[in-house]
């Protein structure tokens, strides 16, 4: 089933980001990924990754997105309102920014190997801290694990700007 990529009208049966076609021009341009391009891929599996990695993006930022969505009956979280891009500058509502359709293309390529939300076993939960500050000393213990959420960091840094701060404070002078 070929892919229902969004056009920046908020369209009720999109499943994609991007287009295979335009992925494959990302990573020719690109010269990075030999995984999308070497032949071995094959359109449908192209297809299944960009569906994958457009899910990912809409579940692991859903409620971080800036804005909201344009439509309330949209498939997907973007086109949005009210968004601005690392800059400043206003994103129009009738699109879905260039960071996103990237984004997409990199996820895609990741989930042509892995699972990008794969289910996960007890992520332990921390049972003792330890903070300090003369002498400077810092203790974190978990029971049953650390945290096993997988963060992919081309994807969070082409997104910077499109999701809000999670942990960290932005002061202003007034």
């Amino acid at each position: 089933m070929a892919l229902i990529v969004e056009d920046g009208s908020g369209l009720t049966n999109a499943d994609a980001y991007v287009s295979f076609e335009d992925a494959d021009t990302y990573f020719t341009n690109r010269q990075g990924s030999t995984a999308w391009n070497d032949g071995s891929v094959t359109d449908l599996q192209k297809e299944a990754a960009i569906r994958n990695a457009t899910a990912y993006l809409d579940r692991r930022y859903n409620n971080l997105w800036m804005g909201r969505r344009v439509e309330r009956l949209q498939s997907l979280s973007f086109p949005r309102v009210d968004v601005r891009d690392f800059d400043g500058f206003a994103i129009g509502s009738d699109s879905v920014p260039q960071q996103v359709i990237d984004a997409c293309c990199e996820g895609a390529v990741l989930a042509l190997s892995e699972d990008l939300l794969p289910d996960l076993a007890n992520t332990g939960i921390v049972s003792e801290e330890t903070v300090g500050v003369g002498s400077v000393r810092a203790t974190t213990k978990y029971e049953g694990g650390k945290s096993q959420t997988k963060s992919y960091r081309k994807i969070e840094t082409l997104l910077r700007g499109l999701v809000k701060n999670t942990g960290t404070i932005q002061l202003e002078r007034a």
